[in-house]
């Protein structure tokens, strides 16, 4: 895969950080006080949105070896595509994943690797965690089902819609874990299981193999599909400039302060998805991009960005147990000047990586996506675009 990187730009992220450290907040726990001197609460209001958790159960073993990483990369896309509907989505990912045997065989070879999250910083950073050797691995395919049905917490929201993408190859009827019982029970408790088969070149096999998670998918009311593993390119068409977009998120990062207990971990998450992003795929680090500047990345900000609580609360007061950060050279910095400027140079950094951003892509793609014909090319992202979009619809979500 392509990789855009520069001398000029490999450790952008990690200059961030330090930049960031040198205001020594990391025992500061900052209070924020009206202009009344009442606590005020963070309160994103907004129009009602809609719970939609997807939990996706991957094959980790030798015959999937790619399908991590084409996930994992392609992460941004999804999301992106995946937040375009009406009412708002807020949608929560969790990840299981099978067919390892160092996940242990009492567990079916399973291991929970997120529970359902709407912090994908977080999700993004554990699956760079997973070991990426290649292990030869037994399919327990209901097992994995059974997994993801039980051992996640399901939204138990009325409206809320529910789905699993179970992926991955290898008959389904193995393990003592009965696949139909554990679709069953999915279908119980408002399951949509779409299963994303995994092609072999083996075709006898590959043949074989597909009535099982053609089956799966025909008894939850979802869809299957294949795909080739590594198949992989980006959604957008048109190019962008992705050292300016770079040079851009690099001065971005340097405006936040972070807060709180969990202030400076969420700072070091955020960098690192940067950083994972730029090694991969210039299209990619676009998309990293395109979701840190929506509202669901900037509504979470609020929790432990001062910058960002200053920009939704301009009128507020900042209190500190200190009233002053201190920086390496002993010199005092008055937070809220500080958390004004940087209000006014976020802004203006967001307003030209947007102006770099290709024009009308995100709209085009999920049209193509929405539409009656979408031709998926056996890809991943396509796949998931276009199985979770037909899901919604039909939940009674608008394009």
């Amino acid at each position: 895969m392509h990789n855009f990187r520069t001398k000029g730009t490999t450790s952008y992220t990690m200059n961030s950080l330090k930049s960031i450290i040198s205001f020594s907040i990391l025992t500061i726990l900052l209070i924020f006080v009206s202009a009344d001197g009442q606590s005020q609460q963070i309160n994103n209001t907004s129009t009602k949105p809609r719970q939609v958790d997807v939990v996706i159960c991957m094959d980790l073993s030798g015959s999937t070896n790619g399908l991590l990483d084409n996930f994992r990369d392609k992460m941004w896309d999804i999301i992106n595509q995946w937040q375009m509907f009406t009412p708002k989505p807020v949608i929560r990912i969790g990840l299981i994943g099978f067919s390892r045997y160092s996940f242990h065989d009492g567990s079916g070879y399973i291991k929970v690797i997120s529970d359902l999250t709407d912090d994908y910083d977080a999700l993004s950073q554990k699956m760079f965690d997973i070991q990426p050797y290649v292990e030869n691995g037994i399919q327990f395919v209901g097992a994995a089902i059974g997994s993801g049905v039980n051992d996640m917490s399901w939204s138990e929201k009325p409206d809320a819609v529910k789905m699993m993408f179970v992926m991955g190859n290898g008959y389904v009827n193995l393990g003592r874990f009965d696949f139909r019982a554990q679709c069953e029970t999915a279908v119980k408790n408002n399951i949509e299981i779409h299963t994303v088969y995994c092609i072999k070149n083996d075709k006898q096999m590959r043949q074989r193999e597909l009535p099982g998670w053609e089956e799966i998918a025909k008894l939850t009311g979802g869809q299957a599909f294949q795909v080739f593993v590594n198949n992989r390119a980006p959604l957008i068409k048109e190019k962008v400039n992705v050292m300016a977009l770079a040079s851009l998120n690099d001065s971005l990062n340097k405006t936040f302060i972070p807060y709180g207990k969990t202030g400076v971990e969420r700072l070091k998450l955020m960098l690192k998805a940067d950083d994972h992003a730029v090694r991969s795929y210039e299209a990619y680090f676009y998309s990293r991009l395109k979701f840190k500047l929506s509202d669901h990345y900037t509504s979470q900000m609020l929790m432990w960005d001062v910058t960002q609580y200053k920009e939704e609360y301009p009128q507020s007061r900042l209190a500190a147990v200190r009233q002053s950060v201190k920086s390496n050279n002993e010199s005092s910095i008055d937070l809220e000047l500080l958390a004004k400027e940087f209000v006014e140079k976020r802004n203006s950094l967001r307003a030209s990586i947007n102006a770099l951003f290709p024009l009308g892509e995100e709209l085009r793609i999920h049209n193509e996506a929405v539409a009656k014909e979408y031709e998926l090319e056996n890809r991943l992202d396509k796949t998931m675009v276009r199985a979770y979009s037909q899901t919604l619809i039909k939940s009674g979500f608008k394009e």
